[in-house]
């Protein structure tokens, strides 16, 4: 990859974490900024893996890279000691982890920290730009900082608290870090991994919310999309809820799609416990997910006004109908089991 596309790829992540960092300022709870301040630490480790390589391609062009290089390393170290492992295990893709751990790893997504990396982004890719690369665009702000429009949106999100002391219950990992939540917990491993789904779930929802919000605005409709798929495709993994819905020996199989089928099309079949069932969707880009209608249908209220692809309704057909066959799985082409 040349120098000219590593920096423009570094100028679009900036620019997409100065947004997001813009959002999860202005959301309606703490739960809901955390909720969108993961996508600043996503993007920032891409950017520290783009921003390593720059300095060895501008010292092959004769510039001192000296004080950019010691730039670089400070705000990757700093992300390696306090965000690495949130990055990887709960803003990527959710993943197991003990129950304090992921309380602390959550409650320390604060927006006031995370604006230390969109600054050091910012200021690392002026650091890149005062060494003159050929090339090279000085660092503009996203579009819609500067649209009196988006700033009224922010302001009317921002204003959208729920009203104080109405008292929720939650079975989620973290119910207990929202105000005026009762944390219902259960440790046991299939209770653990439905309040894994549970989370997800209310991501999704909050999430869908800003969506609808600030679909007006590309950069921001881009990002919480790239957030719901994200969480989606977490909500998604098929090893983890055949384990959580039929134990071990269940089984999957899928054929992959052909000359005659959607590219996006998949015909699974296979058991959960001692049922069989079968399915062929064609979601859109996401199909090797195991969810029930009824579960996904739980994420559309009615009361939203447009969801992708156009409406509830719409969405909803998008996603993989269930029904129970007593036919055995079909010729597969791949296959996964669950362990116990």
């Amino acid at each position: 990859m040349s120098l000219e596309i590593k920096c423009a790829k570094l100028r679009f992540i900036t620019q997409e974490m100065e947004l997001a960092h813009a959002i999860a300022t202005h959301a309606p709870t703490p739960f809901v900024a955390r909720v969108v301040a993961r996508h600043v630490l996503g993007r920032a480790q891409d950017f520290i893996a783009i921003a390593r390589d720059v300095p060895s391609l501008l010292r092959a062009i004769g510039k001192d890279t000296r004080d950019l290089k010691a730039r670089t390393k400070a705000y990757a170290e700093a992300f390696d000691e306090y965000y690495a492992t949130t990055r990887t295990k709960i803003a990527a893709h959710v993943q197991d982890l003990e129950w304090v751990e992921r309380l602390e790893l959550w409650t320390d997504i604060e927006v006031v920290k995370l604006a230390y990396f969109v600054e050091g982004a910012r200021e690392i890719y002026d650091a890149i730009g005062a060494l003159s690369p050929p090339n090279f665009q000085g660092y503009a702000a996203p579009v819609e900082s500067g649209d009196a429009a988006f700033g009224a949106m922010l302001n009317t999100v921002a204003a959208s608290r729920p009203p104080d002391g109405l008292v929720r219950a939650g079975a989620d990992p973290l119910a207990a870090t929202r105000p005026d939540t009762v944390a219902v917990l259960n440790f046991s491993p299939v209770h653990q991994r439905a309040g894994q789904l549970a989370a997800i779930n209310m991501w999704v929802h909050e999430q869908l919310g800003l969506w609808v919000a600030f679909r007006a605005f590309a950069g921001a409709e881009r990002i919480l999309r790239a957030r719901i798929l994200t969480d989606l495709v977490s909500f998604a993994l098929v090893p983890m809820v055949i384990r959580l819905i039929g134990g071990s020996g269940s089984t999957i199989s899928c054929e992959r799609p052909t000359a005659v089928m959607p590219r996006r099309s998949t015909n699974c079949a296979g058991s959960i416990g001692s049922r069989r069932w079968s399915r062929s969707s064609a979601a859109f880009g996401i199909t090797s997910g195991v969810t029930s209608t009824r579960t996904m249908r739980s994420m559309c209220p009615p009361s939203w006004p447009s969801l992708m692809p156009s409406n509830c309704e719409n969405w909803r057909r998008f996603t993989p109908a269930w029904r129970a066959s007593s036919t055995g799985a079909a010729s597969a082409r791949c296959s996964l089991r669950a362990t116990a």
